[in-house]
This record gives C-alpha cells, structure tokens and sequence, in this order.
C-alpha cells in the first residue's frame, strides 16, 4: 500500500502547547538551577536542551514548596479533548487517502443516533449499536466496514452520537431505530462528501461546550480500519520524548500498562516515562520531570544488521 503519511505535522506539532515560564524570587533573585538550564526549560526543554515532550501543561504556582519548572500540571479534561481531535480527525484523513491511493469504491454514511427524553446514557449502548452495524455488513458479505464515531451532548445535556461509516458505494445502511439496534431514541443518516470536516465539525461542538460527559462514558471510538492505519496513528501518538529517543513506526511502541512507560515489540526494549505523578486534584494532574534524557532505543537498522 502506498504511504499515507502525506507530510503531516507531527504529534506534538498538531496538539501545540505553551511552554512554561521561569520564575523569579520576590527578592529579584532567580530561583532554581544555573541561567543555562533557566533558559532550556523556558523554551520547554530538559536540561542539556532536550524537550520535554509535553504538549499541553501550565505552571502552577501553588503547591509545596517555590514553583520549579520542571514541575507542571496538565488539565485531564483538556488532554482527552485534544487526543479524541488527534484520533479521529487523523484516522478520516487517512481512511479517505486509502480510498483515493487504492481506488476503493466506497461512500461515507453520517448516522446521528439521540436519546429520546426520560432515556439517559448507559455503558455498552454504543457499543452493542456498533457491533449490530459490523455484523450486518458481514451478513452481506462486506462486512467489517471502517467506521468512526463522536460523542457530543446536546444543549438539554442528553447524550447523542455521530458516526462515520465506510460504505462500499450502492450499499445504504438501514435506520437502526427501525431495525432494533438502538431503542433508546430516533436515528438519522446523510452522506458525507469529505468525512473529516463533518468530524471535525462535530468535535468542535464538543470543545465549545463547558460540560462534563457521565462518567465512564468514551468521547470516539474507532472501528474496522486496517493494520496500517492503525499502527500509524498509533504511532504518531507516542509521546515526543520517545521520538526524540529514537522511536519509529517499525519499533512497533505500545504502553506498558503494569510498568507504565512505553515498549518496542519489535527490539523488546522498556523505557520509563520521564514524567512522575505527584497528585491529581479537581481534574489537574501535578507532574515532574525526572528524566532529562530517556535512554535511546536500537535503531532498526543496527538491528537489521545483527540479524542478517
């Protein structure tokens, strides 16, 4: 398959952020390390110039102790919201690349599935709607399709979902209201002639709102894509200190849930996060920077070489 990267920005660049700030003692003195690593870490990096790898963090000045700036907080609520954009705005602008490069002949169904009233939001709803979709799709011999969906609250405050749906062209979905997979409410389905912009539409609706989703409760899913598509957006969502460390898509890197930190399938090798959790309070998680430079990863062509 031909390469879908099309020159995006990186992870980081696309997310953005604002770099911290030094601080000054109310003597005029500064505080902390020499002017060398002040003037690093103002520019959002580690000492010895290496970036941090955050994208999104504020300084706080509360707290124990005189603020350091290699101590941040980042808004939990915020960083959801800027990975939910990332994913699926990413996967639809590659889903419609391996349409074009492989000249599939498929369409884009946009399903808006709502909440009737008095009917509130319960875990596995949208997933039982979602794997009713695929199986119909297998039943007529197509199935499963590539598919994205979004979650959004209406002014009321009811849950409703919109749905991206991969369609091979001359196939309609039928309404899920009239079919049973979903009885909580009404549906409606569109065509969509570019599926990204009616995502990011719809995800700009969601980052307008001041309002907390029921807890539990998944902002997008992602279904049906292929291997390739996956494992790209995968890895363009790798923090940026793994990056800097030498990380690339055929390291194959996941998140070590038990150990945390993050492991390439393909060398084995572990890495901690440079990062350490002090505390969270009132949706804030206070971090510190406590490796500067993450150990480098073997680069695949030295281990090529090994093999051969």
């Amino acid at each position: 398959m031909a390469s879908l990267a099309g020159g995006q920005p990186s992870f980081n660049a696309t997310w953005g952020g604002k770099p911290p700030v030094s601080h000054r003692s109310t003597a005029g003195q500064t505080s902390g390390p020499t002017a060398q690593h002040r003037s690093s870490r103002s520019a959002g990096l580690c000492p010895g110039g290496r970036s941090t790898g955050l994208d999104f963090f504020q300084q706080s000045a509360d707290g124990e102790g005189p603020p350091d700036v290699e101590t941040f907080e980042v808004d939990t609520h915020v960083a959801r919201l800027k990975k939910l954009r990332f994913t699926v705005c990413r996967t639809a602008t590659l889903l419609q690349a391996e349409t074009r490069l492989r000249k599939l002949r498929r369409k884009v169904a946009m399903l808006t599935v709502t909440y009737r009233p008095g009917v509130d939001w319960q875990p596995g709803q949208i997933r039982s709607l979602i794997r009713n979709i695929q199986q119909w799709c297998r039943d007529n011999g197509f199935g499963p399709v590539p598919l994205l969906w979004v979650g959004e609250l209406q002014v009321r405050g009811a849950v409703h979902y919109h749905i991206a749906i991969w369609l091979p062209s001359g196939r309609t979905l039928p309404m899920p209201d009239k079919r049973g997979w979903w009885s909580h409410g009404s549906t409606n389905i569109k065509w969509a002639r570019f599926a990204p912009g009616y995502l990011a539409k719809y995800i700009s609706k969601v980052e307008s709102k001041d309002a907390r989703f029921p807890k539990g409760m998944r902002l997008y899913g992602v279904a049906g894509v292929s291997k390739d598509i996956r494992d790209r957006v995968r890895f363009e969502k790798m923090p940026a200190w793994a990056k800097e460390a030498g990380a690339t898509l055929s390291h194959d890197m996941r998140r070590a849930p038990e150990s945390g930190g993050l492991v390439a399938r393909a060398t084995g090798e572990w890495r901690p996060s440079p990062f350490k959790a002090l505390r969270a309070r009132g949706g804030r998680v206070r971090l510190r920077v406590v490796i500067a430079d993450p150990v480098p990863f073997t680069p695949m062509e030295a281990l090529d070489a090994v093999q051969r």
